[in-house]
């Protein structure tokens, strides 16, 4: 009986320790079944974002471009430390571990950097895609178009992914003060850069202002493509019903229109 009490006493503080509300996670690993088929699809060619491929060896060439690109965010806007950004990404940084599906294996140091240094790659990259050419001609990744296809496509990545409130939260706060419109509007900077990526991209146009809160860039991008099909498909049925369908006469109908058939040759199957 004693053994029983204390098994319940143990069973009780392990539920004690889950939320009362769970939360969801939405940035898995890929399911290993997939990764078997084709393991190099899901794997980063150029630049870890989020903690699944943090730290391996190819990729690290750009965590120094990473580093540059924060300096010159602060340069930018006149800033000489960091502090203010580091402060923002540990008030984040309990509710973006919780986005993913896994314990991740970093302290507080190393998952704050990681927000930090990751999401100004990203919005600074997008801000240099729209911005005048002689800004992307001194910067090394847009002298070559390899690197920066190849950025965008471990962009669109699933392990490969940063929430979406880090970009954002970072974004808003390194806003050029005289600057506005589309050129401030991350959604409008992402899609910029990244619907390029995607099949069919002719059928589409860019939103003006797109209204969409979404969990990272991939669900982000998923998202438009699958609006932007809904809308295409029933334009194009109406189209077609428009345009009516006709259909060729059966054997009787035809031979009723003076249409002869006679028996078919070596070759030829039939002949009219």
């Amino acid at each position: 009986e004693n053994q029983m009490s204390q098994l319940s006493i143990c069973i009780a503080e392990k539920l004690a320790t889950l939320p009362s509300t769970p939360y969801k996670p939405y940035l898995f690993r890929i399911n290993d079944a997939l990764r078997r088929e084709n393991s190099e699809a899901y794997e980063p060619e150029i630049v870890a974002i989020g903690p699944y491929h943090r730290g391996k060896v190819k990729l690290q060439m750009m965590e120094e471009h990473k580093l540059l690109y924060l300096q010159e965010l602060l340069k930018r806007r006149n800033e000489l430390s960091v502090d203010m950004y580091v402060i923002a990404m540990q008030e984040l940084e309990q509710k973006a571990r919780k986005c993913y599906a896994e314990p991740i294996k970093m302290n507080r140091d190393e998952f704050v950097e990681m927000m930090l240094l990751d999401g100004s790659f990203i919005i600074e990259l997008f801000r240099k895609f729209s911005c005048e050419e002689q800004e992307q001609i001194d910067d090394p990744i847009f002298q070559a178009s390899v690197i920066w296809l190849n950025i965008r496509r471990d962009l669109l990545l699933f392990e490969n992914q940063l929430p979406f409130f880090v970009l954002s939260k970072l974004f808003d706060m390194s806003k050029d003060s005289n600057q506005g419109g589309p050129q401030e509007n991350i959604l409008v900077l992402a899609l910029k850069f990244l619907l390029q990526a995607i099949p069919d991209i002719s059928y589409f146009q860019m939103p003006e202002t797109p209204e969409i809160n979404d969990n990272h860039l991939l669900s982000l991008v998923h998202a438009i493509w699958c609006s932007r099909f809904a809308t295409m498909v029933p334009s194009r049925i109406d189209a077609n019903q428009e345009r009516g369908w006709s259909f060729i006469k059966c054997t009787t109908g035809l031979r009723e229109s003076g249409i002869k058939f006679v028996k078919a040759t070596d070759s030829f199957r039939c002949l009219i």
